[in-house]
């Protein structure tokens, strides 16, 4: 189970310009090559499909996967010592996702052991506010128009504390019944926006093509999204179940998500099956 993680560096009274945490004052001198999307987690996908595909920022061709580096997934937007007082949200969305791998796999064994992990769920919700800042800080995602999104002012509160209140509605959401989720190795994140002022208001998510929401602000209907924050996810094959537990700020979790395994298929995923950038 992985642990709140705290911005903790010491105050070196110096605010490196190009660093988004500036304001904190507690930067270093030199600014680092950050992954706006995980290195952690771009690991885990890389090992399970030998390669990298992207598609969707703003330098790539439209509706097309291009391979690309790990090393061209990088900006300059945070020092070193944020960079690695901020890493340990990184492995927790990396230990996430390839918990969700394991269980798929062992559940395409022909009688499939009962296996648990449990996760903080908070990390999860604050790695994805991190993530926020480095695609829109870095520029690799804006709004139709070409326009830079903005983030609201409390998320950058809820990013430097696990401790901070998070404000009613705001945070992760399952569906209550998923649907079919074809597992693949991957991570899916599509802006929701407000069209007239830009400001980022939900995130619709897909670690290893199970559907998420993470939602910044107060829905109107919260069961639109589904469960708020859930105990659990699990993973049911006949009579065996894996799952994976979560551990909130907030204390009080919703009820579990339940998906039944039901098949296996070969090729890409549906939405996965793009055509390659030449």
């Amino acid at each position: 189970m992985t642990s709140p993680v705290y911005i903790a560096t010491k105050r070196s009274g110096y605010a490196h310009p190009k660093c988004y945490l500036s304001h904190t004052k507690g930067c270093s001198e030199k600014i680092s090559g950050e992954h706006y999307i995980s290195e952690a987690l771009l690991n885990v996908i890389e090992k399970q499909n030998r390669t990298i595909d992207v598609t969707g920022f703003t330098w790539l061709p439209k509706e097309q996967l291009s391979s690309i580096s790990k090393a061209n997934l990088k900006a300059k937007i945070l020092c070193t010592n944020h960079n690695c007082a901020l890493s340990p949200l990184d492995s927790a969305v990396a230990d996430f996702v390839a918990a969700i791998g394991s269980i798929d796999i062992e559940q395409q064994k022909q009688v499939p052991l009962c296996l648990a992990y449990s996760v903080d769920g908070t990390s999860i919700e604050r790695w994805l506010i991190k993530v926020v800042y480095g695609l829109v800080v870095s520029g690799q995602i804006k709004q139709k128009t070409g326009q830079p999104f903005l983030v609201k002012e409390k998320c950058m509160s809820l990013l430097c504390s696990p401790h901070a209140r998070w404000p009613v509605g705001w945070g992760l959401y399952l569906p209550k019944r998923p649907g079919h989720v074809y597992h693949s190795s991957s991570f899916e994140l599509i802006p929701q926006y407000n069209p007239d002022n830009g400001l980022l208001l939900c995130l619709d998510l897909k670690f290893n093509g199970i559907v998420m929401h993470f939602v910044m602000g107060k829905p109107d209907t919260k069961e639109s999204f589904g469960i708020h924050r859930p105990a659990e996810l699990r993973f049911v094959k006949g009579d065996t179940s894996c799952k994976i537990s979560f551990s909130w700020a907030a204390r009080k979790a919703g009820e579990a998500v339940t998906l039944r395994h039901v098949g296996t298929y070969s090729g890409r995923a549906p939405g996965l099956d793009l055509p390659r950038a030449p």
